[in-house]
């Protein structure tokens, strides 16, 4: 229903072309500028529907659906418009292909403005006139439905539907900043990641702490990974390092027996060193002379095995005019050995080594003598013989035995070399003795020797080794 101005050729004397939108008065055209001086008032959209208009004309429509409900507006016409007609920002006039009722400013469907405030609503879009000419704002550059500020009367809910996080208690996500404080800063402000950093602050990841720091004591019975406090030290009552007084039944690991340094001696070891120590209530000595089967005393706790190797024969001497000497035998080597019971078992074999053969009369060599041994403990290398003499010249004497077994070891002496001018009888005194054992008893055998064409002479044989045992005893 036209308002103030009735589109119709009574009124003006004219008609209005459905098909070509334009207003004729005495069959000239009414131009669009000429009818925008009038105002164009429509009830509703439906009865604006049912009027082609002309391009640019504007007219007002005073509801959407009812007279004043709320949601009119103003409107131009569009002449080239094709659009699918929503009834709201869009209306087709009736009998008509091309052009469109085209909503003029902003329009929002179910809006209510009252005096209370704005509520309701979905959006529109909002038309302008630059220099004549229509143009439209495209509707992505509003704020989209979930985004707006729609319901002012509960605020919380708008601030949520712009994403915003509340004053009080907000959960922050993401990668949320704020001014870095002072180092000195003693307020609520927010610390950020470099606040805390300027604090020079431990790391958690072994900290290499300064000064006098301090920690929570935990309890006395406390066994967790908790930081130890002096004073959670000192109530554990443990000894001090320095002059410790322990008390009841103290227990420290047990050293080897032989262990000769500072660390705590327990019991254990000392019965221990007690047992395989020379702190024996009895020492037994064994001279052997002949092969056999030494078997230890009971109670012993360990054994000084020494063994002499036998000493080499002198050697003969043909018949000299003047004087010719065999040469003395080397006497046999010295070998000591230290063992424990347990090392010794339970016997051990004793080989003593025979006294080198006599060299035969004239120029003949000394035998070697045996080596002397206990099982394999120790072994004592016997001695070399010495060579026979032509006549009239002096043999050669013989090497003492080798180095053999044992802890300590020594070589045999050498038998002498004597000169054809030397006066004393026969078995010229050039045999050499044995190794810490001065004595005749045990060493090389003597050269022989001839003088004014007595004969050819005969060496003297070596003498046997010997074995001497030192037994400890527990008993």
């Amino acid at each position: 229903m036209i308002a103030r101005l009735i589109l119709a050729a009574a009124l003006f004397l004219g008609a209005v072309s459905a098909n070509a939108q334009t207003v004729f008065q005495n069959g000239q055209p009414f131009s669009a500028k000429q009818l925008n001086t009038l105002l164009q008032t429509f009830d509703t959209a439906a009865s604006l529907g049912n009027t082609p208009g002309t391009a640019g004309l504007e007219v007002q429509v005073r509801g959407l659906t009812s007279l004043g409900d709320g949601n009119g507006g103003f409107f131009y016409w569009n002449p080239t418009d094709t659009r699918t007609a929503d009834g709201v920002n869009i209306i087709q006039a009736s009998g008509t292909t091309i052009g469109r009722w085209n909503r003029l400013f902003l329009a929002i469907t179910g809006i209510t403005i009252n005096s209370t405030g704005i509520s309701g609503g979905t959006s529109g879009r909002l038309l302008y006139d630059d220099a004549g000419t229509i143009g439209e704002i495209p509707q992505s550059t509003f704020l989209l439905p979930g985004n707006n500020l729609s319901d002012v009367a509960n605020a919380a809910t708008a601030l949520s539907n712009l994403g915003g996080a509340p004053l009080a208690s907000p959960a922050l996500t993401g990668s949320p900043t704020a001014p870095t404080q002072t180092a000195a800063d003693n307020s609520t402000k927010i610390a950020t990641d470099a606040f805390v950093k300027n604090q020079s602050y431990a790391p958690l990841a072994s900290p290499t702490f300064t000064g006098t720091p301090a920690a929570p004591t935990p309890s006395t019975a406390d066994n967790t990974t908790k930081l130890a406090t002096t004073a959670y030290v000192q109530n554990q009552a443990y000894a001090p390092l320095a002059s410790p007084a322990l008390t009841g039944t103290p227990t420290a690991p047990t050293q080897a027996g032989t262990d000769n340094t500072t660390k705590l001696a327990t019991t254990a070891q000392v019965q221990a060193a007690i047992s395989a120590s020379s702190l024996a209530l009895h020492v037994k000595i064994i001279w052997i002379t002949s092969s056999e089967t030494w078997t230890p005393d009971t109670g012993l706790i360990d054994a000084d095995i020494e063994c002499w190797g036998a000493g080499g024969a002198g050697g003969g001497v043909a018949n000299s005019s003047t004087a010719g000497l065999g040469g003395g035998g080397g006497s046999g080597g010295y070998s000591l050995k230290t063992a424990t019971a347990a090392t010794i078992g339970a016997s051990q074999a004793v080989t003593i080594g025979a006294g080198g053969l006599v060299g035969t009369a004239g120029n003949n060599p000394g035998g070697n003598g045996g080596d002397t041994s206990v099982g394999s403990l120790c072994v004592a290398k016997g001695g070399t013989g010495g060579s026979g003499g032509a006549a009239n010249v002096a043999g050669l004497g013989g090497a003492g035995g080798v180095t053999g077994t044992g802890d300590f070891t020594l070589a045999g002496n050498t038998g002498g070399t004597g000169q054809p001018n030397e006066s004393f009888a026969d078995g010229s005194n050039n045999g050499a003795h044995a190794p810490l054992l001065d004595s005749d008893t045990y060493m090389g055998g003597q050269g022989a020797r001839s003088v004014a064409s007595n004969g050819n002479k005969a060496g003297l044989a070596g003498t046997a080794g010997v074995v001497k045992i030192t037994e400890r005893l527990s008993q």
